[in-house]
């Protein structure tokens, strides 16, 4: 008997562009009905159900915007907690490192753990399925496509 580790949020690749998942993450985050796009958006906050104030959905993208995914609920807040981590510790060291050299090498040190972090929680928790938009009868609709182990 296989058993899932309880999430309580989302990690869902996007086939797509980084657009498409910024117009689905604004639909899904939205509290306004959107009547232009109403099936997507009903789509959207069904498929997110788990979004929370702190763990809206958002946009990550890896191999340099190639692979885009779709965060919500806890996953989201983990991914905002670690870019703002990195943030924190690079302001600090902006502010104490006067060496060039050594803030470039501290630059990269940081940016390589948060990079390897994100990775990590993509890898861990993505959904065993992506993401798309298709017309459907007329429709634009969020289409769910299982990915093949």
């Amino acid at each position: 008997m296989n058993v899932q580790p309880i999430s309580f949020g989302k990690v869902i690749r996007v086939n797509g562009p980084k657009s498409t998942a910024q117009n689905i993450l604004a639909l899904a985050n939205s509290d306004v009905t959107n009547k232009a796009h109403q099936s997507v958006q009903r789509d959207a906050k069904k498929l997110f159900s788990d979004r929370t104030k702190n763990g809206p959905v958002r946009v990550l993208t890896q191999n340099k915007g190639k692979d885009v995914f779709l965060l919500s609920g806890k996953e989201s807040e983990i991914a905002a907690n670690t870019i703002e981590r990195a943030r924190k510790d690079l302001g600090v060291a902006k502010v104490f490192m006067t060496n060039k050299e050594q803030f470039q090498t501290f630059l990269s040190k940081v940016t390589k753990q948060t990079n390897d972090e994100l990775s990590h929680l993509i890898t861990t928790r993505k959904a065993p399925f992506s993401i798309e938009v298709i017309n459907h009868r007329g429709q634009h609709r969020i289409h769910k496509v299982n990915i093949q182990k």
